[in-house]
């Protein structure tokens, strides 16, 4: 079986999986700008102008060919994908964690932020099992939000 190797010092803004930030037209008040999803990238001559309107309409510039990006929009509905120009993208940045997560990371030996929440969660859980004779509930786990 091959294993499937994704080197991110290789990849170049966009490659699928990328989340980027597009600016979105709103009436009346000030633009905002949402967090997209990356699918795919090529080269085309149709895309949504930026800022995007709702509904994203694509338009055809003729006579010249430019990088473009398939993005979903993250967190709305997530059902609809269209294709926006790459230079109007830009990419989503994640802040370095401060060092009391850092250090919680190299506690628990993890080396992203949502295995550590995993991690904490599971360790809660176990917790709240060990206590709940002294609780006087039937079913403590009930209570604990599934993530």
């Amino acid at each position: 079986m091959s294993e499937f190797n994704y080197d991110l010092a290789k990849a170049s803004f966009p490659s699928f999986g990328d989340y980027a930030l597009i600016e979105m037209k709103r009436h009346g008040v000030p633009n905002e700008i949402y967090t997209h999803k990356v699918v795919g990238t090529y080269q085309s001559n149709t895309w949504v102008d930026v800022p995007i309107q709702s509904p994203p309409t694509a338009t055809i510039h003729a006579g010249r060919m430019e990088d473009v990006a398939r993005v979903i929009v993250c967190g709305i509905s997530e059902n609809s994908v269209y294709t926006v120009r790459v230079a109007d993208m830009k990419p989503r940045t994640l802040p370095m964690p401060d060092a009391e997560v850092q250090q919680l990371m190299a506690f628990y030996e993890v080396k992203d932020i949502r295995s550590l929440i995993d991690q904490q969660a599971d360790h809660v859980k176990m917790l709240q099992l060990r206590l709940s004779p002294f609780l006087n509930e039937p079913n403590p786990i009930s209570r604990v939000r599934e993530g």
